[in-house]
């Protein structure tokens, strides 16, 4: 090609034709540049189709990874129930020494000493970040997202997972340095380690800080990280044309369909003094809405999530715990608080 086209140069030299020539040489010089730019342009693309395929990549981690930061907190929901449980039994001195002797809930005898840290991973996310240069921008959006996610959310829990560990390891140097039932398991220091639970202030003191930074503080952060996280799963799972994908937090119409219905607290006493103590509502009802539960009191335009751990049990945003079983022929919830609802 290129000798066809020196040929056609000389010819044009040697017939004398200038003006010909020139214009010729300009024509070929555009026809080059056009050629070089159709190859940058080609190369661009296809520069533009390998990042986003590589960013693509990198997003099916990040789905991963929320999917298992997800399930981790629904352990993580579990296990601060039946830390909740203990909490309000010892707030309303429902504990007695046969409790804590109980080897069926050993939750009880470590209310204060244990705390399992679930932390959260963002190794696929950081990975994303460090390619962020390569980002396509109808990516930017869910990036940015995901940005707030790791540096607002997760680091919270992180802070929160280091203080209850903190506060974890104190009380357990409090004990070993104030208190010879400790290290006495004899049958005498099982016995001055219940009165301890039962009798002494500071013990309460210590549930009590216990449940304000566990389920106040660190569970209402993990629910709002799952919450966000959930959103974010389903963006992703868009862009990449996985929206079909059913992750471990979906719920069939089968599991969810029990706790759907309208509630009222059974008056009496007990009941009537716990709610003015609580903040939970007389009345509410349970819906179901994009596939997911929400709570809603009677007479209030706002609802709130409702989240299934188990079978028979939820938490709401406001980390108010429900069990529901059924009691001759109603079906009952009951809070962790012990206030009963009968379902209408």
């Amino acid at each position: 090609m290129i000798k066809f086209f020196r040929i056609i140069r000389q010819n044009l030299l040697m017939e004398n034709k200038t003006g010909k020539y020139f214009k010729y040489a300009i024509g070929e010089i555009i026809l080059v540049v056009i050629g070089i730019l159709i190859a940058l342009y080609l190369n661009n693309l296809n520069e533009i189709h390998n990042s986003q395929a590589k960013i693509d990549i990198l997003l099916e981690e990040v789905l991963n990874e929320l999917n298992v930061n997800i399930a981790t907190i629904e352990n993580e929901i579990d296990f601060f129930h039946k830390k909740d449980s203990v909490f309000w039994a010892v707030k309303q001195n429902r504990v007695t020494k046969e409790t804590y002797a109980d080897p069926m809930h050993p939750e009880f005898i470590n209310m204060t000493t244990l705390f399992t840290q679930f932390q959260l991973t963002n190794d696929a996310y950081q990975l994303l970040i460090a390619n962020r240069e390569n980002t396509p921008i109808i990516y930017k959006p869910i990036i940015k997202k995901l940005n707030t996610l790791d540096s607002k959310l997760k680091a919270s829990l992180d802070d929160f997972d280091k203080e209850l560990l903190d506060a974890v390891k104190t009380n357990i140097k409090f004990y070993s340095d104030n208190y010879s039932w400790f290290s006495d398991d004899t049958a005498v220091g099982d016995e001055n380690y219940y009165n301890y639970m039962l009798e002494d202030y500071g013990y309460k003191n210590k549930v009590y800080f216990f449940n304000s930074l566990a389920i106040r503080n660190h569970l209402g952060v993990a629910l709002a990280y799952r919450s966000n996280a959930i959103n974010y799963y389903t963006e992703i799972a868009t862009l990449l044309n996985k929206a079909d994908v059913n992750p471990s937090f979906t719920y069939t119409n089968d599991q969810l369909q029990p706790f759907i219905g309208s509630y009222e607290a059974i008056a009496n006493t007990v009941n009537d003094s716990l709610i003015k103590s609580t903040t939970l509502p007389n009345k509410f009802k349970i819906y179901k809405e994009n596939e997911n539960l929400f709570l809603k009191i009677e007479g209030d335009s706002v609802a709130v999530e409702v989240i299934p751990f188990s079978k028979n049990q939820m938490v709401t945003r406001g980390r108010n715990f429900f069990t529901y079983f059924a009691r001759e022929k109603d079906t009952i919830i009951e809070s962790n608080s012990k206030i009963i609802f009968k379902k209408l």
